[in-house]
């Protein structure tokens, strides 16, 4: 059996809504070829979101977790 998995490289940006975070990882996923089985990304991927809660510091990106649900969702949903 062969599997095709894809790794994703992804550039961290900072974000001032979910809505930007999800439509950079959708502009991603366009990029990702459509015989791919698993897609890879990168482990600090959410860690621009730490950007919308104003201050950089280590509370901003604790509190990624509040956008958990949400990004799970977005995953389940590509």
């Amino acid at each position: 059996m062969k599997i095709n998995i894809t790794a994703c490289q992804f550039r961290v940006e900072k974000v001032s809504t979910f809505d930007e975070f999800q439509k950079q990882v959708e502009e991603l996923i366009t990029l990702v070829p459509e015989n791919s089985d698993y897609i890879i990304f990168p482990e600090l991927l959410t860690i621009g979101l730490s950007a919308t809660f104003g201050e950089q510091d280590a509370s901003s990106v604790t509190r990624i977790d509040e956008y958990t649900n949400q990004y799970k969702e977005l995953f389940r949903s590509i």
